[in-house]
Formats: C-alpha cells, structure tokens, sequence
C-alpha cells in the first residue's frame, strides 16, 4: 500500500482527536504553496542544528507542535506551552530554560513570517519514494 494512502487513513483516524484540539474545516481546493514546503522553510533554524536522522525528526516534530500552538488563541497558547515545557522537561531548569526558548522561537516565526497560513498540521511523515526520502504532511484549515 501507498505511504500517501497509508497517510490518509491515519488522518481519517485521527481528525476527531485532533477536531477536539483546534477546530478545522476541510477544503477541496489546494492551497497556493504545500504545506510540506512551507513547513521545512518554517523548521530550517532547528532542522540545520540536527546531528542524525533522530534528531531531525525530533526536531521536526516539535516545529509541527510550535506551528500548531501558534494557532491557539493568547491565553490557551501559554498555557499549553507551559505544559509541554513541564511535560518535556520534568525537574530539569536548564532544559526547561532551553525548551521555552526553542518554543517561543518558533511560535514568533509562525506569526511573524507565516501568520497568514491558516493551516493545522495534523500528520506528517517520511516515505521512501524511487529511492529518496520524501516528506508527506497532511493538514486542514483553521475555522475563523
């Protein structure tokens, strides 16, 4: 089977979750530039610090929950940061340190350069494809 087919059935499996999170609205019509693109553009200050595959995809994973926090209203995006920092780093101040300013990082370059992309990411991942890796991410716009 596919890694695209494999990657929608994922989604339809997890669009209530991620529906109870942030609500979204589907669309047929593509938008402008894939989301893939602009999510690697977004990633690249973290992506080009990454010593191994792990880490990109770590590092990776953390840019789609940075990007998707920027979505969330003021109040809600604080608060779900704190608990990611929290969650993430446990007793550890420096990492906590570390963790909030990466975050931060991120969130500010979501709204100041791509405040206009509307879209949750809501799956993404890596798929061999004629013998290169290639980078699928599915996504859904935010309602207003």
């Amino acid at each position: 089977m596919g890694g695209l087919r494999k990657l929608r059935r994922r989604v339809d499996r997890d669009k209530y979750t991620v529906e109870r999170l942030w609500p979204v609205e589907y669309y047929d019509d593509p938008p402008p530039r894939k989301i893939s693109e602009t999510l690697l553009e977004f990633a690249e200050p973290l992506l080009g610090r990454a010593a191994n595959d792990r880490q990109y995809e770590m590092l990776l994973a953390l840019s789609v929950i940075c990007w998707n926090t920027a979505c969330l209203p003021a109040d809600e995006r604080e608060a779900f940061i704190w608990d990611m920092v929290e969650k993430g780093a446990g007793a550890d101040e420096n990492m906590r340190v570390v963790i909030k300013e990466i975050t931060s990082m991120l969130i500010e370059r979501k709204r100041q350069f791509y405040g206009y992309d509307r879209r949750m990411i809501v799956g993404h991942e890596f798929v061999q494809e004629g013998g290169r890796e290639r980078l699928l991410v599915a996504s859904a716009f935010v309602k207003d």
